[in-house]
């Protein structure tokens, strides 16, 4: 049989390998599922057997985390009509969606204009920063915390960072969460629910109605 790597022994090695390389560089781990895919389990022992590094890399911009918007639609399309042929007539349509998700797209045609900026993307922590003084009044008002994880401060990052001036002028160009878009791409509508809104920062959790100092 296979020898295979003790864990322990694989995360002293990671460990000393990262001490060597500093804080800022990223070590291939065996517990890193992207890194791990399509690598079979005596590449990844044999690095850490060896105690050397097969690769080193650094992310293109920290804590950037996006998404094709075509494709996620072109994934959505094909999982309903799989859904409609196997079940055939159909009462009601129901979206489970990444609610922190956000992108800017147009109305006049409900194609994209930027990525996805995923719910894991940390970018806007720097209007996060910029409203610390008012986190305590936003929680009360949303029930949120101030934090970069939701969509309001994605989509603030967004227009000041991906939309050149006129872009961030045209009217037809609207930013809004992954839920929107994808019923608008479907049924030419341009609304969300409450559920989704509850996660922007820019809902009245108490009214239940969008909250103009939040916005």
């Amino acid at each position: 049989g296979r020898n295979r790597t003790d864990p322990r022994r694989a995360e002293a090695g990671v460990a000393a390998d990262r001490r060597q390389l500093g804080p800022e560089q990223h070590v291939g781990r065996l517990d890193h599922q992207q890194e791990r895919r399509g690598q079979g389990d005596e590449q990844a022992d044999g690095a850490h057997e060896a105690r050397r590094l097969r690769g080193v890399g650094q992310p293109p911009e920290q804590g950037r985390v996006e998404q094709d918007p075509e494709q996620l639609w072109s994934t959505v399309v094909a999982a309903g009509l799989r859904a409609l042929a196997e079940g055939g007539d159909v009462d009601c349509v129901g979206i489970g969606n990444q609610g922190e998700t956000v992108l800017a797209w147009r109305l006049s045609t409900g194609r994209p204009v930027t990525t996805a900026m995923v719910w894991q993307d940390r970018r806007a922590v720097a209007v996060t920063d910029r409203l610390a003084d008012r986190a305590a009044a936003l929680h009360q008002r949303t029930g949120l915390p101030l934090d970069p994880y939701f969509a309001a401060p994605k989509m603030a990052w967004l227009r000041e960072n991906l939309l050149d001036d006129a872009q961030g002028r045209d009217p037809d160009i609207v930013v809004s969460t992954i839920d929107a878009w994808v019923l608008h791409r479907a049924c030419g509508v341009y609304v969300s629910d409450a559920s989704t809104a509850g996660r922007t920062m820019l809902l009245d959790v108490d009214r239940v109605a969008w909250d103009e100092q939040a916005c």
